[in-house]
Order: C-alpha cells, then structure tokens, then sequence
C-alpha cells in the first residue's frame, strides 16, 4: 500500500460509483445535447463562460484520469490554485473553439469509458488512499465521484442558458 493515509474500510464504495458515473454520463449527454446552435455561442448563467465552453469544460475529464492514476500511488497534485484556474480557462476555450456537440459527446463517451475502466482496475485498498488533490484531501473513490459533482455545480448554469 502507498505511503498515504487512508480512510475505513467501507467508506469508498464501488458499487455507489459506478452507477452514478454511468448516471452522470446520460445526464451530461442529455445537457449538452439540449443546447440549440444559437445557444452554444450566447452566455450560459456563469457569464464568464458562453454555453459551448461550459459543456466544454464538463465534457473534457481526461485530467481526472491522470489525477486518479497518481492518486492510487498514494501522490497528491496541488500547484498553486491561480495557475489551475489560468489553465482550466485557456484551455477549456481553446478546446472550445472547435468543438461541436457531437465532437464533445465522443469524448466525454470515450472519456467516461476510460474512466469507468479505470475503476474496474482499482483495488478496493486504492479506493481509500487518501491524498491532497488541488489543495483538498481526498480519497481515490472522492476524484472518481467529482464528475457527477462537476455536473452539479454547472449544470444550472447551462439550464439558466436554455431558459432565457
């Protein structure tokens, strides 16, 4: 086991993830399929961000898979918060320049794939290494559970969009 805390035995559930990751992944598709090509360039509710950089940033996870992989080794990430914020932003409209929504949906699917095989491949004793991610501490079964959480936090957003 790596040299990292780890929480109870029970506390990272496998059986609670994967549902919700699958659940999430229709719930995602169904969200950015529901925005009209007029609205993909107009602002969602976060006014930072237009509809199409929002789905977006909740499409594109392949960051997590990378974080997970270190995190099981028992490996935190936690550059400075200023420079994650600064990346997340370019690069999210960067990769929203291009993007469609059918462009978004196979990646998040392929993304979503990934990350559920993922999980199958983890043990039980790497679902509970604890590690500090982003300046959080967490478990490995917490990073795996931030992509519904990510879809909780900005799906009003995108709905506050579709309503106006």
């Amino acid at each position: 086991m790596p040299d990292a805390l780890t929480e109870s035995p029970g506390a990272a559930d496998r059986g609670a993830l994967r549902p919700r990751l699958e659940a999430t992944r229709s719930s995602v598709r169904d969200l950015v399929a529901s925005i009209s090509p007029e609205q993909w360039h107009q602002k969602s509710g976060n006014r930072a961000w237009t509809c199409g950089q929002m789905a977006t940033h909740l499409a594109v996870n392949d960051s997590l898979l990378g974080l997970i992989d270190k995190a099981r080794k028992g490996k935190g990430f936690n550059p400075p918060m200023f420079l994650v914020n600064i990346a997340n932003v370019l690069m999210t409209r960067r990769a929203a320049r291009n993007a469609t929504r059918e462009s978004l949906l196979t990646g998040f699917d392929a993304g979503t794939s990934r990350l559920l095989a993922l999980l199958d491949q983890t043990t039980d004793d790497e679902l509970r290494v604890s590690v500090k991610v982003l300046g959080e501490q967490t478990t490995v079964a917490g990073l795996f559970d931030r992509i519904p959480g990510h879809l909780a936090e900005h799906e009003p957003d995108l709905r506050a969009a579709r309503g106006r």
